[in-house]
């Protein structure tokens, strides 16, 4: 005996609307919508999504969902209010309304329907609340006609109007960072070790879409990874893993901060605070004085050489943290004919320092002032100022 079955009898149904209606309801949500759609019978079934925006061709918010848990599974309405604290839907405004249905091991495709207005009918023009907004003008924004703070960030709804900011928002979203510090222990600046890459978690257990205004590094030796823009926008009840490098530029003990700052908070964050010891490199100091080698006015009939110090150091056998140093290159280079480096290059070992000579042969009168670069691969370049000159 053969077996053969028709493959639409395993398919998960599709949601069907058949209408978006206004509909009346019970305090404190006063209106909203009712979809009716076709009785989905499917005991795989778990809830129906469903996603609001305005009809202008935009693209759906992905934390605009009203109910993730629409209950019963053979129902033929789903009643979605005007308020749900994610969304709040205005009257004389067009909506375009989504749905599908998600079952326990599947997806059904989207099902739109555009053109929606929300409508109450005749309202009272009363003040319910006394925050000097007409019930008409609540609900044409939105707003609770009897709560006079909606968005409950206590600022009234008519001062968030006078401020320019939305009254169906927080103004200071319910943001906190759950990863104080990161410590990233030993690494080099080509990033093999596996704990140099690890992330900020930034959670939003507020309500309100949460959006990130800034991010600053106080570091180069510290990196914030590459992440999408569109994850500086953290949706309510959702964490944003924020990725962080350590990528040390010289050897030793390394320390920065990430201030992050939330849109509308008139106050960061508090810092999270980065540690890591660069390892595999120099830990190099170069030093002088000042910023700049002065020379002052010579004499050019002077034999005498005119010659000043700059201290370079390779400090890799410091003990305050685990470092296999390497030895410290470095090249010397000019910008005037004049100055005459005791070295155009060499290599520091481990715990080593030397006094690198700077000459001014000042043989002919003239200016011999001009920039002195000392050049590191591990650790950058320092540029020296030297003011000289010979009458």
């Amino acid at each position: 005996m053969s077996l053969f079955y028709i493959q639409e009898v395993f398919s998960f149904p599709n949601v069907v609307i058949h209408s978006v209606d206004n509909v009346n309801l019970d305090a404190p949500t006063h209106h909203g919508l009712s979809v009716k759609i076709d009785k989905l019978w499917d005991p795989n079934l778990n809830f129906y999504e469903v996603q609001l925006k305005p009809d202008s061709g935009g693209i759906y918010p992905p934390w605009a969902v009203y109910n993730t848990t629409i209950k019963p599974f053979d129902g033929e309405m789903v009643i979605i209010p005007y308020r749900n604290g994610i969304m709040a839907l205005k009257t004389s405004t067009k909506y375009c309304l989504r749905m599908r249905a998600v079952y326990a091991s599947g997806i059904t495709p989207w099902v739109e329907s555009c053109g929606i207005v929300l409508s109450v009918g005749n309202v009272s023009q009363g003040d319910s609340d006394g925050d000097g907004l007409s019930n008409a003008q609540e609900y044409a924004l939105g707003t609770d006609p009897n709560n006079k703070d909606s968005d409950l960030d206590s600022m009234a709804d008519k001062d968030e109007l006078n401020n320019n900011t939305d009254p169906n928002k927080a103004l200071y979203a319910n943001v906190f960072v759950k990863t104080p510090s990161l410590d990233f222990g030993v690494g080099n600046n080509f990033g093999t070790y596996p704990g140099q890459h690890q992330f900020i978690l930034i959670v939003n257990k507020g309500d309100q879409v949460a959006k990130i205004d800034s991010i600053k590094l106080s570091s180069p030796h510290f990196k914030i990874g590459t992440y999408s823009q569109l994850l500086t926008h953290i949706p309510p009840k959702n964490e944003l893993r924020l990725p962080v490098s350590f990528l040390p530029q010289s050897g030793g003990n390394h320390q920065a901060t990430v201030e992050v700052k939330i849109a509308y908070d008139p106050e960061p964050l508090p810092l999270v605070q980065l540690y890591g010891a660069g390892s595999e490199m120099p830990n190099c100091i170069i030093s002088t004085e000042n910023e700049s080698l002065d020379f002052g006015e010579m004499n050019s009939g002077d034999i005498n050489l005119a010659r000043k110090d700059i201290a370079i150091s390779n400090l890799g056998d410091a003990a305050d943290y685990k470092n296999e140093t390497e030895p410290l290159a470095f090249t010397v280079l000019t910008d005037n004919l004049g100055i005459v480096p005791g070295l155009r290059g060499l290599s520091i070992p481990p715990g080593e320092k030397i006094n690198l000579p700077v000459i001014i042969p000042h043989i002919t009168p003239g200016d011999y002032s001009g920039n002195l670069i000392i050049k590191t691969s591990a650790c950058g370049e320092r540029v020296i100022k030297i003011n000289a000159k010979a009458k």
